[in-house]
């Protein structure tokens, strides 16, 4: 099976191949005959001649080399496969990159198997274009670390509250305090960031205090600050979406067993004194 796809793909790039014309014309070709050879190899489960074997056949064309990176986003977007040699993972950032898709790179990156990413290369980039939802996903999966992103997201919400009074975020940062209430919000409730399916029986009870106990924390980030910082950033952020997660979490009856009473009492008592003594806070949020 592997000679006569092998020869299919001999045939189809010497053969079938557009001698002349548009470049178009290339680029369909390579379009047409890519799909049906990842297929072909992931019925035969052959993941290391697909990016072994077959990378080398498109990477001796530079247009045949882009259309391959370019064909893999729909088969692990869809979960085909979760692995990648690290060099065709390392061309396939670099194309991403330069073609301007981050949030295709983003999305990638997090159904991939951490185990495969060479995690260095990967927090560099991604610290280096803001991709949070990946370092989130790296950092909580790779490292069991659940908070050290938070904190960072917090502080970029926080600077930019200060800087302009709340009054606005741009579109990034707003996707970005999105995605933390998006993490506070699986994490409560038990499941792995992104899409990674549920905690392990083990940790999830570990996990769930961890995060009310980081939004619990009495700590002033700057001398003269408030108190309880990072639930009054997040309140800042988006108070309506912030009560949303943990309506979900309070309703969620794993967390109450998780949380216990006096816990769950002493994080409204101190929502609650955050609110009222705060005057950015109106009294119809205070009343949600």
């Amino acid at each position: 099976m592997v000679s006569v796809l092998h020869a299919y793909l001999n045939y189809s790039l010497n053969n079938e191949c557009p001698q002349s014309g548009k470049i178009n014309l290339l680029k369909q070709h390579y379009r047409n005959v890519l799909p049906r050879s990842i297929d072909y190899y992931l019925l035969i489960d052959s993941l290391n001649l697909l990016f072994g074997v077959i990378y080398e056949f498109f990477s001796k064309d530079s247009i045949a080399h882009g259309i391959y990176l370019q064909s893999l986003e729909p088969y692990i977007l869809t979960n085909r496969f979760d692995t990648i040699l690290p060099t065709v993972l390392k061309d396939f950032i670099n194309y991403c990159i330069d073609n301007n898709n981050l949030n295709q790179l983003e999305q990638c990156l997090d159904r991939l198997n951490v185990s495969c990413l060479d995690l260095d290369q990967i927090i560099e980039i991604t610290r280096k274009y803001e991709v949070y939802m990946t370092l989130l996903h790296i950092y909580s999966k790779g490292f069991k670390d659940f908070t050290t992103i938070l904190k960072e997201i917090i502080e970029k919400l926080e600077d930019i509250f200060i800087g302009n009074n709340g009054t606005s975020y741009s579109t990034k940062m707003t996707l970005i305090g999105n995605q933390a209430l998006v993490f506070i919000q699986t994490i409560l409730v038990g499941d792995m960031y992104s899409f990674s399916g549920r905690l392990s029986y083990d940790m999830v009870h570990f996990r769930r205090n961890e995060i009310v106990d980081f939004l619990s924390y009495l700590h002033l980030r700057r001398t003269g600050g408030l108190l309880y910082n990072n639930l009054r950033i997040l309140l800042y952020f988006n108070t309506q979406n912030f009560f949303n997660l943990l309506t979900m979490a309070f309703h969620n009856e794993e967390f109450l067993y998780d949380i216990d009473t006096l816990t769950r009492r002493i994080f409204c008592d101190i929502l609650l004194r955050v609110m009222v003594g705060d005057v950015q806070f109106s009294s119809h949020q205070i009343s949600m």
